[in-house]
């Protein structure tokens, strides 16, 4: 179904509040990215991100169906890029986002969370801490959608075991992406 101006107004300004967000909390977020990587990758992925968000408005036409759940395998790289990509922008579209970030991106994602989540464009995100196989049984099993970075192998692993009418997106490693269905597997 196709979103009305108004709720594709709505989606916009979601989009802008966290821009905003970002930008008033860069300098605390840019601090914790420090351990994880360089200051030159954090500028620029809070400089992509803000862009992505603040110019969602030229790709709204594309949100035209909303769906209840969907499932993010986070990749190790980029962070807050990542978040904005994978966790923000489809929380415009679903009714929660249910997100596990690789295990050793847990630690980091623990002291980003509460510089992350601002009350009105962050409420139907979910971070899991859970193991794969936990995250996979509670939320990918029955997610509408799910967002998968990662090696192939643990691709398929995931994908035998999500619903048959789900859209499974893979990622691969970095920006190779592929959309499956279960007869694909």
């Amino acid at each position: 179904m196709m979103a009305s101006s108004s709720e594709r107004d709505t989606l916009a300004e979601r989009a802008a509040a966290f821009a905003q967000h970002l930008a008033a909390n860069q300098e605390a977020i840019t601090a914790e990215l420090a351990s994880y990587e360089s200051y030159s990758t954090a500028k620029d992925e809070f400089e992509r991100s803000v862009e992505c968000l603040s110019s969602l408005g030229e790709n709204l036409h594309y949100m035209q169906r909303r769906v209840k759940s969907i499932c993010v395998f986070f990749p190790l790289n980029l962070p807050i890029y990542t978040y904005t990509l994978f966790a923000v922008i489809p929380s415009l579209m679903a009714d929660d986002v249910y997100l596990r970030p690789p295990q050793v991106m847990m630690p980091l994602f623990r002291q980003l969370l509460p510089l992350l989540h601002t009350g009105s464009t962050s409420t139907n995100i979910h971070v899991c801490f859970d193991s794969r196989e936990e995250f996979v049984q509670r939320y990918a099993a029955r997610a509408d959608v799910t967002i998968f970075t990662g090696l192939e192998k643990n691709a398929r692993q995931v994908l035998s075991q999500v619903r048959k009418d789900s859209l499974f997106l893979f990622n691969g490693y970095g920006c190779r992406f592929r959309s499956c269905r279960q007869e694909d597997s």
